[in-house]
């Protein structure tokens, strides 16, 4: 029995290692390598059971069949998903995220949780069930069932490109949650007076209201949050608290509007956040 841990970075390790005392390697009839967490109330008579288990179980964080891939928990984030949560399941030969359920546990998603929060918060769901699911064995297994055909999505690999904002096509709440699955991989990008900036701590604030009097993509100072706010796709705001040109140092919002907006007319400002 080989036991998969995807997707969930160092954290499942982590966690898996504090939970779980025995790690060992055994041959039965046919040599073939097993991998064994056991837990001190996990009893000998349990690992046999594991034993007489071939095949691949994987910790899989998303609901399958949504979010299949290799980028769950950004993807959910990324899509403002409320619900989210841990599938525990049988690895098919030859095709990723597709093998029966053996259990599952919906999680709420916050609206204001970022990528290294989730990710810790499902890695501790994903190593309970992947405990529970050695003590009950070989139930656990044999009561798995197949994949919903319906509601079927994909997580692709990202890169550094998506985190260019495209103030054009993306809502308030498009640029937020795009800040929240991605926040510690990379920052969020765009263009500023010919110069690429970088966007940090990005919130929002007042999500009713709307400006229909500056076009897509102005860029002022707000007073009453302390931050630099753009105006983005549907006429609402998204803020920033501290920014980057790059090749320089991260600045708070009221520097950068002294030092980079304060001095230009108001007639200026108007597309003064574009995209490439």
């Amino acid at each position: 029995m080989l036991l998969m841990v995807n997707k969930l970075s160092k954290n499942l390790h982590k966690i898996l290692k504090e939970k779980c005392v025995i790690i060992r390697q055994c041959s039965v009839q046919k040599p073939y390598k097993l991998l064994f967490f056991g837990s001190d109330n996990i009893s000998f008579t349990s690992f046999q059971k594991v034993n007489e288990f071939r095949g691949m179980v994987n910790v899989h964080p998303s609901l399958l069949p949504r979010w299949r891939g290799a980028a769950p928990i950004i993807h959910t984030l990324l899509h403002g998903d409320e619900i989210t949560g841990v599938t525990l399941m049988k690895i098919k030969a030859d095709i990723f995220d597709v093998g029966e359920i053996i259990s599952q546990c919906k999680v709420p998603v916050s609206k204001d949780i970022k990528l290294p929060e989730l990710t810790e918060q499902l890695s501790n769901i994903g190593a309970d069930m992947l405990v529970q699911c050695l003590k009950t064995l070989p139930d656990s297994i044999n009561n798995a069932y197949p994949q919903n055909n319906e509601g079927v999505t994909y997580a692709k690999k990202i890169n550094k490109n998506i985190s260019e904002v495209r103030w054009h096509d993306m809502t308030a709440r498009d640029v937020y949650n795009l800040h929240r699955a991605i926040y510690g991989l990379y920052p969020l990008s765009t263009k500023f007076r010919d110069k690429r900036l970088k966007l940090f701590d990005a919130f929002i604030h007042n999500p009713d209201e709307v400006d229909n009097n500056n076009p897509i993509g102005y860029l002022e100072y707000c007073n009453k949050t302390d931050a630099i706010r753009v105006l983005c796709k549907d006429k609402r705001y998204v803020y920033f608290k501290s920014l980057r040109i790059v090749g320089k140092r991260q600045i708070e919002a009221i520097d950068f509007y002294n030092g980079y907006i304060k001095n230009m007319a108001i007639k200026d400002r108007n597309g003064l956040v574009v995209r490439n």
